[in-house]
């Protein structure tokens, strides 16, 4: 059994120094948002995970992050902070927002757009709790799904 076992670990690591040597492995880090992608950045929703009709203009929702904390936002649903069983979301308003905004992040992932109402963002987050802020979703409260944003390599 203690021979099983260690077997199962030396290969586990094996198979993430060969991941990690290959350039495969996730590239989650408790780095802040600015240190993983090169601001200014953009993300775009991808058109398969949005919810719901498009805006009147067909463009998807995008915000751009710029290093002093302000942001570019196109169609992008705000309304009131909630939460989404234990975690902090927003509940939508009836409109999107167009125009400039404000930005903010956490290490814990989060991320809040703001003009007059507020949009939460959720970074992907990794195993042993990373965030990768190259994948983000809109964190609208409910049970429906969230939009994807895809962002800079």
């Amino acid at each position: 059994m203690r021979n099983s076992r260690k077997r199962i670990v030396v290969s586990w690591l094996f198979v993430v120094t060969a991941l990690t040597l290959a350039g495969c492995a996730p590239t989650w880090s408790s780095e802040p948002v600015e240190n993983q992608v090169k601001l200014p950045g953009t993300w775009t929703a991808v058109s398969e995970s949005y919810y719901g009709d498009l805006p009147s203009d067909g463009k998807l929702p995008s915000v751009t992050l710029h290093a002093d904390g302000s942001a570019d936002v196109t169609n992008l649903p705000m309304g009131t902070l909630g939460k989404r069983d234990t975690y902090i979301c927003f509940k939508p308003s009836s409109e999107t927002y167009t125009g400039r905004a404000t930005w903010s992040a956490k290490k814990t992932g989060l991320m809040e757009i703001k003009h007059r109402l507020t949009t939460v963002i959720w970074a992907n987050i990794g195993v042993v709790g990373d965030s990768d802020w190259r994948g983000l979703r809109i964190a609208a409260c409910g049970t429906g799904p969230m939009a994807v944003m895809a962002g800079p390599r």
